[in-house]
């Protein structure tokens, strides 16, 4: 077992899921069920609906129950007795310890492993069940990202000359720069958090690191687009790749100069940490019918 916080610099990025979200077509309506379901989908033994069920409901659900580890962090958050368009669904979000073997996890199966989420996609279709949210991160142990840099790029006197997104539209004359924040620790997001965005995260002064440790990670809120990911990663993608091919097709940083940004050189700290391939997930276009069913995700982790 390891901390992420303890890796010495120099590592490869690493990449992983930091949340997951997914949608059930039926109510668990009963604590039998949920345990269930809870077992199916963790591989947990041993737990009861009964004495983990939260208070009061959450967002478009009346019922809420959780699994957490020894620590008391919630893991797994099973939401049922839904209303209004989420009637007779099921929610369960997964937070990303679920998916690393590290000392703040506890065991999830019988065999001591974390989740697979190759596993768990494979049962959430097999129940009929689709995706509405995945975060994927990718760390930089190397130091080749340049932070402050990265935050200065992005303020709202150099965003326009220097950086490409289409996660950040310009309404009309007015700018529309990424937003920084600065409480806990320097984080810097692009796009809207009720959509698709990408957070660039100073995690290894919030983890108190010794060593140089920023994160980048994909917030995938698109439904459509979460299932695209989800298929291709069950078709053999590399999660690595398609990470860095998705963060290509949705930022990318220019070198300072006289010509149109869109012809200069990109960031040589940006063609090391994700390549040069671009991935755009493709879309079809929106019926009648996904409109009845959708409604708005909200997570809990």
């Amino acid at each position: 077992m390891f901390r992420l916080s303890a890796l010495p610099v120099g590592l490869p990025d690493y990449v992983g899921f930091h949340y997951v979200a997914f949608n059930l077509p039926f109510a668990c309506d009963n604590p039998a069920e949920v345990s269930r379901q809870m077992k199916h989908f963790t591989g947990t033994r041993g737990w009861i609906a009964e004495n983990n069920r939260g208070f009061g409901g959450r967002s478009a659900y009346d019922e809420y129950y959780t699994l957490r580890n020894e620590l008391g962090d919630v893991l797994v958050t099973l939401c049922t007795r839904g209303k209004g368009k989420a009637k007779n669904l099921s929610k369960m979000t997964f937070n990303g310890k679920c998916f690393e073997k590290t000392s703040h996890n506890c065991v999830l199966d019988v065999d001591g492993n974390p989740v697979n989420f190759l596993e768990l996609a494979t049962k959430v279709y097999e129940a009929g069940g689709s995706f509405t949210g995945l975060d994927i991160f990718k760390d930089d142990f190397r130091g080749v990202l340049p932070f402050k840099q990265i935050v200065e790029m992005s303020r709202k006197e150099h965003y326009r000359d220097r950086v490409i997104t289409p996660l950040n539209k310009d309404r009309g004359d007015r700018i529309n720069p990424p937003t920084y924040m600065s409480k806990d620790s320097d984080s810097l997001y692009f796009g809207d958090k009720n959509k698709n965005q990408v957070l660039f995260y100073d995690k290894g002064t919030f983890e108190m690191s010794k060593w140089s440790w920023i994160r980048v990670e994909l917030k995938i809120r698109h439904k459509e687009d979460s299932n695209t990911i989800a298929q291709m990663l069950l078709e053999g993608a590399n999660l690595d790749a398609l990470a860095s091919g998705i963060l290509r097709n949705y930022l990318n940083f220019k070198v300072a100069g006289t010509k149109r940004k869109e012809k200069r050189e990109t960031c040589n700290f940006w063609d090391q940490f994700v390549g040069t391939e671009r991935i755009r997930l493709p879309r079809r276009k929106r019926t009648k019918k996904d409109d009845e069913i959708d409604f708005d995700d909200v997570s809990f982790d």
